[in-house]
């Protein structure tokens, strides 16, 4: 399914990686992924995104730098941040830098479906998510099956 909406995803955990390109599908939603500051700053330089996906920690530098440039450059795109790890200090630094929404990982899936569709403007699909799913990746097997299989799919 070819989709009108691009999210960059500025996440370094491979696994994680997964999980939101698979979710981002369920969306239909295209989702480009910068496993670091560099290649998240260069794809804002060349590519108009519906919504900036940004982890606080990433591989020894910060998410921040990431909005900093996006801040910059007045992008008018939403943004919103992900942590295993906030501080009273990390969620006001990525709120002043413009982040929309702050979630905590790991996110009940669900919740994820909603508030991104939400920010993309789509709908997510009924059933897109059970309201008991829990956490992932370990509360939910299943969806990790997906995205391990997603991932292999899309490699071959």
């Amino acid at each position: 399914m070819e989709s009108s909406k691009v999210v960059l995803v500025a996440e370094d955990d491979p696994a994680t990686q997964n999980l939101i390109e698979v979710m981002l599908r369920g969306l239909g939603v295209d989702g480009v992924i910068a496993p670091d500051v560099e290649s998240a700053i260069v794809c804002l330089d060349t590519v108009l995104f519906d919504l900036v996906m940004v982890d606080r920690h990433l591989a020894g530098r910060s998410g921040a730098d990431v909005l900093r440039h996006h801040r910059a450059k007045e992008l008018v795109c939403p943004a919103l941040g992900m942590s295993e790890q906030w501080t009273d200090a990390t969620r006001a630094e990525m709120l002043g830098l413009g982040c929309a929404t702050l979630i905590d990982k790991p996110f009940p899936l669900e919740s994820f479906m909603q508030v991104v569709g939400k920010m993309v403007g789509v709908r997510a699909p009924e059933g897109s998510g059970r309201e008991d799913s829990g956490k992932w990746p370990a509360a939910d097997t299943q969806m990790a099956t997906v995205a391990a299989a997603a991932t292999t799919t899309s490699r071959t």
